[in-house]
């Protein structure tokens, strides 16, 4: 475990777009847990800036990174609906390196990402997962998440079909308020 005073976990800002290029590529090219493969998003350091802004700039949209004594070394993406009926709903992806994984780093995304959520007025994360990631789906599990069902053949990973868990928390009732 780290100590942890040494990492913060905080919402990323434009200048990190070169930092978050190259964490993103180094996790997509050790895994293929993720949708990505290795190159398959090939964007310069300004439009990541743009990008970086642009999710800054909804409210229902957070990307957090996990930042090592200035180094980044983990990054969870929520992205909330658009519509009214879907905007308390976010989906989410995360990336840790194997180098820090089991460090807990993505304990603290997590934790970041469940308190921006009920800022944002987030009740329901979800997301999906290979079922190999039997690391990712134990810290979830962990945090009370819940399978909710298998999307078969959902990816083909090196010519190979496979299935996606899908995984999710319901933070708060939003009807509540109203009864």
């Amino acid at each position: 475990m780290l100590n942890p005073s040494s990492l913060v976990v905080r919402e990323a800002i434009e200048t990190d777009a070169g930092a978050f290029i190259q964490l993103r590529d180094a996790i997509d090219a050790e895994t293929s847990f993720l949708l990505r493969e290795p190159g398959e998003d090939i964007v310069e350091i300004s439009e990541m800036g743009r990008r970086i802004q642009s999710i800054a700039r909804c409210g229902n949209h957070t990307l957090l990174v996990a930042d090592l004594r200035g180094k980044l070394v983990g990054y969870l993406h929520a992205t909330g609906g658009r519509l009214r009926r879907t905007h308390g709903t976010a989906s989410f992806s995360m990336g840790v390196p194997q180098s820090v994984a089991r460090m807990g780093i993505g304990t603290q995304l997590v934790q970041h990402l469940e308190q921006w959520a009920a800022g944002a007025g987030v009740h329901r994360l979800e997301f999906v997962v290979s079922p190999q990631n039997i690391a990712s789906i134990a810290l979830f599990l962990k945090f009370g998440y819940a399978v909710e069902g298998v999307k078969r053949a959902a990816v083909v990973v090196d010519g190979v079909p496979s299935d996606r868990i899908c995984m999710a928390k319901i933070l708060f009732d939003p009807g509540a308020t109203r009864r």
